[in-house]
């Protein structure tokens, strides 16, 4: 299950914003595109909203991701929604045995969310990507991938391609923090 690949270079830290807007709901027309979980899911993440603090591998870029959830159709903030947000650490490698970059949270009274976490690494086949799950009662849950707007190889990428990958790509801005281990 190891993925190996290059290091992401610690240049500073990201803050990705995500708006969310047509997370959820029951007409294909107005959602976010879906994804299988893919083999790298793991059910009983913690809840908690930093979920880089077990990493004790090299230094890397942090990332604050943020965003709201909203119903697809209806644009309804919707309250206590639980994101479950998984992704490869910053070696490559998904954690199999742990919840190293792995975690959920609800969201709050106007939809908002917010995760601390390190960059993704981007390993053989697939772009820099994060992995969202978003359930609530009443909705359809979702299973969708997040890409990274600058990220020139996820237009290779055919999960991107397949289901309006250009629709989930997000923004980035640097800011100067860096997770550092000892």
């Amino acid at each position: 299950m190891e993925r190996r690949n290059f290091l992401q270079k610690a240049l500073g830290s990201v803050l990705a914003i995500i708006q969310a807007s047509r997370l959820l709901g029951n007409s294909e027309a107005c959602t976010t595109g879906h994804d299988d979980e893919g083999p790298y899911f793991k059910a009983g993440a913690p809840f908690r909203k930093n979920i880089a603090v077990d990493y004790s591998g090299k230094d890397a870029e942090t990332l604050t991701l943020q965003g709201r959830v909203f119903g697809a159709c209806d644009q309804l903030e919707l309250e206590k929604a639980e994101i479950d947000l998984w992704h490869a650490h910053p070696s490559g490698d998904y954690d199999m045995d742990g919840f190293i970059c792995r975690g959920r949270q609800n969201s709050d009274g106007d939809g908002r969310y917010q995760f601390q976490t390190l960059m993704p690494a981007r390993y053989p086949g697939r772009p820099l990507h994060l992995h969202m799950k978003v359930t609530m009662p009443g909705y359809k849950t979702l299973t969708t991938q997040v890409y990274f707007a600058n990220d020139t190889q996820r237009k290779r990428d055919y999960l991107f391609r397949r289901n309006k990958g250009a629709d989930r790509s997000i923004g980035t801005k640097k800011t100067r923090n860096l997770h550092k281990t000892a």
